[in-house]
């Protein structure tokens, strides 16, 4: 009682301020469900689902519950001796894989499976190690000391190393480099010096000449030569692919790269690549040999990034083509080979796989992988304009491209991208178009042409519509109104997401503030992001629209176009991939991109916009009022704007440009910060702070340097 009667007043208000914040998480938690639960189609399946509930109670309600008890105890007695049946079968065949084994004078396995399995794995006169690059260095310890009298270790440093997920560089360090490098061959080699107890295997019988030129020089020295074998009967692509090399070049529409997360996918680049593997089926080139997805097929797809891969997975399922990242390949091969490089405009920088230079490096390993997987064909999808600006110059990637596109063929991704006619899938919407020769050639929407088409398959929505557009202006929202009434009215909901006034481009603020707060009068659900580059457009989870035109911000220039693509699975993993705040997977992403992430801010209940920061993603006022909160962040107190009253709304003039200070609130009370933040970083602390207090008249927390 007495530590509860004597608390001090500012124990008492720091609770007060930690309710107060719990109360609005609270709040804002409370909206959320709300949204979720006012979805109609989520409603509509919980009233399914308590509507079955009912009937299953009404048929079971004059069942017997003591009579089916018996039922089943009936069938498990007749069932019993089946069980004990199978489990003797299962302990003969346990007996006769151990004589097996222990008379076998030869027995091959995983790596893994020697220390899974000890048991079986014992007292070998020789232990053979494949693939040894890519085996962590305690693992090849342990298979090493199975054998009693030779090891042998076999594989190919200049391919991938082991994949170590750490980030703690001692870890890394210590069992993330291969069994070639602790032995010092690696070194060795990259020194010329001689090797004992080592042998390079200087012939290979997988790669044409043209293929093994391209890697054998770069990584091998040279030294690594083709011999001649009969090719009989092996499939070819059909032309201008036949050739051992080739590159089909993106430059000419300019693709843009997003990221999800650390890596990267590109859809124009995906979109291609299902062409290109529709175009070999319909021509006889079948993904695989026996019809089946297997590991003998015809045809591979590689791509350094896995959303890259998954993108390709989802265009392309159901042709049974094999697709994976490089890693997946490792130890496989094909006839011919797709790799594609999804780097292009959107990113500052290549990709750290495409800066590589040195045998050594990763990224050099990973591709050295990626086109020795292919026996007659590689065919490399890539942005050349691009690459050749940003790749550094002694780029592995470089030197492969620039073999490939003087030796080989160049296409032009529009001639690959025309191999699927958009005229069937434009049948199904019912009316004639009267558009560009060229968009009905390649399947590339300009503005007239992506205004009608995408009018028409929202006009079609039933569920909802998803609008992704790196800027947005007043005029693109008017022309928008009378539809987007209309379809909300129906019941459609209609989410944009693009940036905040005060990002949007050349855009005055006060213009992008009204677009905005126009699409929330209609009715659409209005979310922002600091920095958007993406243009999608994703209708009722089947209607995919991608490119570079800003859906609600047009600039009339004539070489922005759009793609469309129809179907549940690209729409879904684009849904899954543009969403902030949801770890969802594709299967589990249905009309996920309509349902709203950003929060109201607490303290002027405006909008709120999503940011990237050095500490990770963060919500921050659309007005920059103060607020701030990581993305995530539970039941934290925020900072209280009690006592702040009585408090000017300006201050003294910035000390450092001499602007005017607006009052914020910070981790450790309130301030005066520069207007022109954070341009100008500036502040002026109140009388409060200057005499050392918050506003809790406690002493602040001391701030530890960074």
């Amino acid at each position: 009682m007495r530590r509860l009667l004597m608390r001090s007043e500012a124990t008492i208000r720091t609770d007060l301020t930690r309710a107060q914040a719990q109360k609005d998480e609270a709040a804002t938690r409370l909206r959320s469900h709300r949204l979720v639960l006012g979805d109609s189609e989520k409603l509509a399946i919980e009233q399914e689902a308590v509507a079955r509930h009912r009937r299953l109670a009404a048929a079971l309600r004059d069942q017997d519950r003591a009579a089916a008890n018996r039922i089943v105890e009936q069938a498990e007695e007749k069932i019993a001796p089946a069980i004990r049946e199978i489990s003797e079968i299962n302990s003969k065949l346990e007996g006769i894989e151990k004589s097996v084994v222990a008379e076998a004078r030869i027995i091959g396995a995983t790596v893994t499976k020697t220390y899974l399995t000890p048991q079986q794995f014992a007292n070998f006169d020789a232990v053979i190690i494949d693939e040894a690059s890519m085996v962590m260095l305690p693992a090849i310890y342990y298979v090493s000391g199975l054998a009693k009298e030779k090891v042998i270790v076999s594989g190919d440093f200049r391919q991938l190393s082991p994949i170590v997920p750490t980030e703690q560089a001692a870890v890394q360090e210590l069992i993330g480099s291969d069994v070639f490098q602790a032995a010092g061959i690696t070194e060795a080699v990259k020194a010329q010096k001689p090797l004992k107890r080592t042998i390079m295997l200087i012939d290979q019988y997988r790669m044409n000449a043209s293929i093994c030129r391209m890697i054998s020089r770069r990584m091998y020295e040279g030294r690594l030569k083709t011999q001649t074998q009969s090719r009989v009967g092996m499939p070819s692509p059909p032309p201008p692919f036949d050739g051992s090399l080739t590159v089909i070049d993106t430059s000419p529409i300019q693709p843009f790269v997003n990221r999800h997360g650390s890596s990267r996918y590109n859809l124009m680049n995906a979109l291609a690549v299902r062409n290109l593997v529709r175009h070999f089926q319909e021509t006889g080139f079948s993904p695989t040999s026996s019809g089946v997805a297997d590991d003998q097929g015809n045809l591979g797809i590689c791509t350094p990034f896995a959303a890259q891969r998954d993108v390709l997975k989802r265009l392309t399922s159901g042709s049974g083509v094999i697709v994976g990242t490089v890693h997946r390949y490792q130890g496989d091969e094909k006839a011919a080979m797709i790799i594609d490089v999804p780097d292009s405009l959107g990113e500052r920088y290549v990709s750290l796989f495409a800066q590589a230079g040195s045998p050594e490096d990763a990224g050099s390993k990973l591709f050295n992988v990626a086109v020795s997987r292919a026996k007659e064909q590689v065919i490399f999808v890539a942005n050349l304009d691009y690459l050749d600006a940003k790749l550094p110059a002694d780029a592995f990637l470089r030197g492969l491209l620039h073999e490939a596109s003087t030796k080989g063929r160049i296409v032009d991704v529009r001639d690959v991208l025309a191999m699927w006619p958009i005229a069937e899938d434009l049948k199904r919407i019912g009316r004639p178009f009267e558009l560009d020769t060229e968009t009905m050639r390649s399947g590339l929407f300009r503005q007239t042409d992506f205004e009608a088409v995408c009018g028409a398959d929202i006009e079609r929505a039933t569920k909802g519509i998803a609008i992704y557009s790196g800027f947005v202006t007043p005029q693109r929202v008017a022309a928008y109104e009378p539809l987007f009434r209309r379809k909300i009215a129906e019941g459609v909901k209609i989410r944009c997401i693009t940036r905040p006034p005060n990002r949007n481009g050349s855009i005055p603020v006060d213009l992008g503030r009204d677009a905005l707060n126009g699409l929330e009068a209609m009715g659409c659900i209005v979310d922002t992001r600091w920095n958007i580059h993406e243009k999608v457009v994703i209708i009722d989870d089947e209607i995919l629209w991608f490119g570079s035109l800003n859906p609600l911000s047009h600039t009339n220039r004539t070489d922005e176009m759009m793609a469309r693509v129809t179907g549940k699975p690209a729409a879904l993993q684009l849904s899954a991939f543009m969403a902030v705040t949801s770890s969802l997977s594709a299967e589990k992403a249905e009309g996920l991109s309509v349902i709203g992430e950003n929060p109201r801010c607490p303290e002027c209940g405006r909008r709120t916009t999503y940011r990237l920061g050095s500490y990770g993603p963060f919500w921050q006022c659309e007005e920059e009022c103060g607020w701030k909160q990581n993305v995530g962040r539970t039941n934290s107190p925020r900072p209280s704007t009690a006592g702040t009253e009585s408090l000017p709304k300006t201050g003294a003039p910035c000390p450092v440009c001499t602007g005017p200070t607006v009052l914020r609130h910070g981790p450790h009370g309130h301030f005066y910060g520069c207007s022109r933040y954070p341009a100008c970083k500036g502040i002026v602390k109140d009388a409060a702070r200057a005499k050392g207090t918050t506003q809790t008249g406690q002493k602040p927390a001391a701030r530890r340097g960074r």
